[in-house]
Parts: structure tokens; C-alpha cells; sequence
């Protein structure tokens, strides 16, 4: 929400112009850890070929109103304008009653179970102000020949619209990975290490995320992300037969979003990684807290 905020607003000046996220004991008797199996969860992950893009949606209009403090009238001047990020880059226009249709039909960019959020930008006077917004549903007004969306709106700043706005923007964005609910999500844990992955999964399954995919090697972690398409990916440095670095570059232009999993003295290789496209790192050992924290930061950038 934070990103959308900021891309909002840079926006809106040339909107202006154009209106334009087990115990463990020892049975091998060698004062190690013996890690129980994490359970499977009760609703085995099905492959996925593909892994929906995320949409942002731009609707633009010389004015626009609040009829009440939960709805906003924007006259519907033009299509609403559609595109996703790499690796996907596509765009797409939608009528108004196309738009509408996204809080009724279900699919993978649907609006029917988590209505999306938004940003709100328009002038005041010369100054831009803008507001955060939950679009709880979508109507389609029509007037003689001129059409208006109409938006049951939840507010989610201090700043209220005003009643009549000019250059108005709505910037919408597609349902994040964190408000699919945490039963959707699937993460991918790639490390050598048997007693990480089990580690790693028991805190994310404390915190209500369970459908949970796992990787021994850099090749299995590539393997598995094309087979199941996780939000997310923990995926340690030093791996057999394939290191995390090489599968990383292969699975990032892919869509994937990745955490590396590190120890001390890897610093050169966290840069790396970084470059190449990781969104963060956390160093082993970690804890739960430290591993959420990081994980909620990825998925859900503006909680």
C-alpha cells in the first residue's frame, strides 16, 4: 500500500495534464537433533502451471464526489486502464461495466472475496492530496449517456475526501498476497539442511501458514517453484548440486519473490543476491518473531 501510495502520487501531477506478500529428540544417538516431520496439510497443495500476475487499475477523471462519507461517484470518462509488472508487462482496457464485474465474477484477479485496496488522489487547489481506501463494491450509474462508477467505500487514513474533487485519480490495486488469507499462502523452503526446513516450517505454521513446500537442493528449489508457484520463497546460500544464488537468478525473472536464508561471513554472497534480485535475507540461526517479521515485510509491505 505504501508502493501504490507513493506511485499515486507521482502520478497525479501528470494526471493533471492528460487526467492522466515439530519437537526435536535424539534417535540417531550422536547428541543431535532428530526432527519430527512437519504434518502435511489437511488439503494437499495441487501444482499450479501458472501464477496469476498482480493488476493495478487506473480510472481518471476531471471530477469526481462523495455523495456520503462512504461513497464516491467518479464519472466514467474513459476506460480504465489495466497493467501488471515484470515478468508479465501486460495491459489491458475495461469498460465501466467490465470494471464492475470484478466484485461479482470470481477469478484470479476478482475483487468477490477481499475487496481491493486503493488510493484516492486529486487537487486541491494546486496542492495534491490523496486518501487510502478499501472499495467494498462497484456500481455502474448511468445518467442519460453519461456513466459513473460508484464505490461503497471503507476509509483507511484521517484524510476524507472532499465532498467535490478535481483531477481525480483512482489508483486499485490487486489483492496482495497477504490478503488472500493466510491458509492460501504456500511457501517454499530451500535449504540442505533438514533440521532448517523443519524449524522454518513450524514457525510458519504457528503462525497459520501450513501449506508449506520444501527443496533440499538448488535444482528441487527450482523445480518445485515452477510446480507450485509459492508467494514466497526462503532459500539458503550454500546448497548441494546448485546454489541458492544460480537458482535465485533462474526463478526471479519468473515472478518469484525470495528471502535468502544466510549465515555470518556470507556478506559478499548477500550482496549478490541482492543484486540479483532477493528481497531480503535473514541470518541463522533466526526466530520465530525474526522469521515473521521478514516474511510480513515481503507479503504484506503496508501492514
Amino acid at each position: 500500500m505504501i508502493y501504490l501510495a507513493r506511485l499515486a502520487t507521482a502520478l497525479l501531477l501528470s494526471s493533471c495534464v492528460a487526467l492522466i506478500t515439530s519437537g526435536c529428540s535424539d534417535s540417531n544417538n550422536d547428541d543431535s537433533f532428530d526432527l519430527s516431520p512437519v504434518d502435511p496439510p489437511a488439503n494437499p497443495i495441487q501444482p499450479a502451471n501458472v501464477s496469476p500476475p498482480e493488476w493495478l487499475y487506473v480510472q481518471t477523471a476531471a471530477t469526481a464526489q462523495m455523495t456520503s462519507d462512504t461513497t464516491l461517484e467518479i464519472p466514467f470518462t474513459r476506460d480504465v486502464f489495466g497493467f501488471t509488472d515484470r515478468p508479465y508487462r501486460q495491459h489491458a482496457y475495461f469498460t465501466a461495466s467490465e470494471f464492475e464485474a470484478f466484485w461479482s465474477e470470481e477469478g484470479a484477479n476478482s475483487f468477490s472475496e477481499v475487496p481491493p485496496n486503493a488510493v484516492l488522489t486529486w487537487l486541491e487547489g494546486e496542492e495534491p492530496r490523496e486518501a487510502e481506501i478499501t472499495l467494498n463494491s462497484a456500481t455502474v450509474y448511468a445518467d442519460g449517456t453519461q456513466e459513473s462508477l460508484v464505490y461503497e467505500i471503507t476509509l483507511e487514513t484521517e484524510q476524507m475526501p472532499d465532498a467535490q474533487m478535481s483531477y481525480v485519480s483512482l489508483f486499485v490495486d490487486s489483492n496482495t498476497d497477504c490478503s488472500l488469507g493466510k491458509e492460501k499462502l504456500v511457501i517454499l523452503i530451500a535449504d540442505d539442511s533438514r533440521f532448517e526446513r523443519v524449524i522454518a516450517a513450524k514457525f510458519l505454521n504457528d503462525n497459520g501458514i501450513t501449506n508449506i513446500v520444501e527443496a533440499s537442493n538448488g535444482n528441487e528449489a527450482i523445480s518445485q517453484f515452477r510446480t507450485y508457484k509459492p508467494n514466497l520463497v526462503l532459500m539458503d546460500i550454500n546448497m548441494p548440486e546448485l546454489d541458492g544464488i544460480t537458482a535465485l537468478k533462474e526463478i526471479v525473472p519468473e515472478g518469484a519473490k525470495v528471502i535468502m536464508l544466510t549465515m555470518d561471513g556470507q556478506q559478499e554472497f548477500i550482496v549478490q543476491a541482492l543484486k540479483a534480485g532477493a528481497l531480503g535475507y535473514i541470518a541463522k540461526p533466526f526466530s520465530e518473531n525474526q522469521l515473521m517479521e521478514k516474511v510480513n515485510s515481503v507479503l504484506c509491505p503496508s501492514s
